[in-house]
């Protein structure tokens, strides 16, 4: 799993592989078994990550997650105490032969790791066809999941962008693609924009690009080399190194007082971020602080 995540290219493909394959198991293959599955093996969970896994994470904090989820699933009360909790139900779809993984792939993970011996909590879309599997899997959300970051969330926006305008049918709106990715129409507008400059100038190479790949050549004029993704890389590592250490205390603390302990730490990166914030958004309506840097005051009322 990348820090960028997958390619439109490679979720067009697996999508469209597994719409056929679907196609074809629901015609001649057993329809979902009855009544409603609430328990499956783990073993029995099938994982099509290029359709269904959003977060793009690096290896490090990909695998974190799911040993601190091993760790809660190992993890053996003391006598007296209530049983051990289990992880959040996995949400599983059936696509006419087995069952796939649409939300929950670090607890299905946890649950390889420990070898886990007794069947997992699941959730079932029941009914669901293969693009209402992946909303869903765009609209889960549980207290075992990592949080979807922003750069998650763009990467997500860009694969459906370019998966639309790929597809006969019309595919998503830009509001329907803003809501499922959660992030402004105004994004999509301005990914639009990208995709159509983009294959004007080099035909069939938007497919083959993350969002963090076309920035650059927005910004830049040319595609990123792989020095430039490997400085990214590292810097993504070097932060989630930091946000593990500090993790404890940021649950609970308030907008301010985060706002409030950068400038202590830094006098002057409050300003520093909200003048990237305010030149993203006129110059890309997509404000991302790793890449723009501004200097500024402090706002009056800080």
């Amino acid at each position: 799993m990348s820090t960028i995540g997958t390619t439109p290219d490679a979720f067009i493909k697996a999508r469209d592989k597994l719409a056929k394959q679907i196609a074809f198991r629901q015609d001649a293959g057993p329809q979902q078994p009855e009544p409603i599955v609430r328990v499956l093996p783990w073993q029995a969970i099938t994982v099509k990550a290029d359709v269904f896994q959003h977060r793009s994470l690096t290896e490090t904090a990909s695998g974190d997650h799911a040993l601190t989820l091993a760790k809660a699933i190992k993890r053996q009360p003391g006598k007296g105490a209530p049983r051990s909790p289990r992880l959040e139900p996995i949400t599983v779809w059936w696509d006419g032969r087995e069952w796939l993984c649409v939300d929950g792939h670090h607890s299905l993970t946890a649950y390889q790791l420990t070898k886990h011996t007794q069947p997992v909590p699941v959730r079932t879309l029941r009914g669901y066809t293969l693009d209402e599997a992946i909303r869903a899997s765009l609209k889960g959300n549980s207290k075992d999941k990592l949080p979807m970051t922003r750069r998650c969330k763009t990467e997500a926006a860009w694969r459906l962008t370019v998966a639309s305008a790929a597809c006969a049918t019309g595919g998503y709106s830009k509001a329907e693609t803003a809501g499922l990715a959660q992030v402004a129409v105004s994004t999509i507008t301005t990914m639009r924009d990208a995709l159509r400059k983009l294959e004007a100038q080099a035909p069939g190479v938007a497919q083959r690009c993350t969002w963090a790949q076309v920035r650059h050549w927005l910004q830049h004029g040319r595609m990123p080399e792989d020095d430039d993704m490997d400085i990214e890389a590292k810097r993504q590592r070097a932060a989630e190194r930091t946000y593990r250490r500090i993790e404890g205390h940021i649950k609970g603390a308030t907008l301010d007082h985060w706002l409030r302990v950068l400038e202590l730490h830094k006098p002057g990166m409050v300003s520093e971020l909200v003048k990237a914030h305010e030149a993203a958004q006129a110059q890309w309506q997509d404000p991302d602080p790793f890449l723009l840097y501004a200097e500024g005051e402090l706002p009056q009322d800080f």
